[in-house]
């Protein structure tokens, strides 16, 4: 490098004074960006009063102090109140649990709702599709069982809100130093649960719609195949579905009564002949459903 042999004719020359605006594209494309790289590529001693930065310093985590205020004012004399008077100026909010704090707070309400809704199901009630903000916008009622923003209907309004105000803006990949809306909430805190959301939700509506109909995604007995992927996300974060759940899908298959036609539409016509007269009847069907019920109650709680 003859920017390098030029400001080393008495030692080798110290970074800053090297590397040139010129010249910091080609240490970053060819070394990473690493001076030493650079040095030891050029079989060159570093300036004795060289600073390279070789380690980042330990960072620290600021969350969960609101459950140490207690200790930190006996320790430093002060009210408790005033070390959450302090928290809460620090990290910016209304009180002085962490922005994680808070946003686990509210994944543990919403999941105790969520949990409170299937458990409630019973025969003849609508289904549950649409409780969860995973599907796409669409307007009107569907035929199927879908209800848009179900969530809105069911869980309580406190629930609601802390999610509509915790997840209501986004930054953008392109754009890391703006601070967008976001239009669905509800969907981005579906995410944040991932795939044991996706796991459980979709169990628990394949159950209801195995029963009611009128069509169901998956057999019970073929549950663990069709959401082999977010069983197989939950094991690699050591959360492991039991196996049992399965086989107590398969067996409660087994006990289901048989299929029966969903009439939708029942017609009668009388008709009239010259022999005598008769009743038609016309109906029109969709889907099917069995006689029983499966309940995941004991599993997603």
């Amino acid at each position: 490098m003859a920017g390098f042999a030029k400001k080393a004719k008495t030692g080798t020359a110290l970074a800053r004074r090297v590397l040139t605006r010129a010249l910091q594209p080609v240490v970053s494309g060819y070394f990473a960006g690493d001076w030493l790289a650079v040095l030891d590529y050029l079989q060159a001693p570093p300036h004795p009063d060289e600073e390279v930065i070789t380690a980042l310093p330990e960072p620290r985590l600021y969350v969960g102090m609101s459950a140490q205020a207690a200790g930190m004012a006996a320790e430093v004399g002060i009210p408790e109140d005033e070390i959450h008077a302090m928290l809460a100026a620090f990290l910016g909010g209304p009180t002085s649990l962490s922005p994680v704090e808070e946003r686990v707070a509210a994944l543990r309400d919403w999941w105790t709702a969520f949990d409170q809704m299937h458990a409630a199901q019973r025969p003849g009630m609508r289904s549950l599709w649409g409780l969860v903000d995973n599907e796409l916008m669409a307007f009107g009622p569907d035929e199927h069982g879908f209800t848009q923003q179900l969530y809105r209907q069911l869980l309580p309004a406190s629930v609601n809100e802390q999610v509509d105000r915790l997840w209501q803006s986004v930054t953008l990949q392109r754009h890391a130093k703006s601070i967008v809306s976001n239009p669905r909430p509800h969907q981005l805190m579906a995410e944040t649960l991932g795939p044991a959301l996706e796991f459980w939700h979709g169990v628990a509506l394949t159950a209801w719609f195995a029963c009611e109909g009128p069509y169901s995604r998956a057999p019970l007995s073929g549950v663990a195949d069709y959401y082999g992927r977010p069983l197989t996300a939950l094991r690699a974060a050591g959360c492991p579905i039991s196996p049992d759940l399965f086989e107590e899908l398969r067996i409660a298959e087994l006990h289901l009564g048989p299929e029966e036609a969903i009439v939708k539409e029942r017609r009668k016509l009388p008709v009239g002949t010259p022999i005598g007269s008769f009743t038609l009847t016309m109906s029109h069907s969709g889907g099917s459903r069995r006689e029983g019920t499966v309940t995941l109650t004991d599993w997603v709680g």
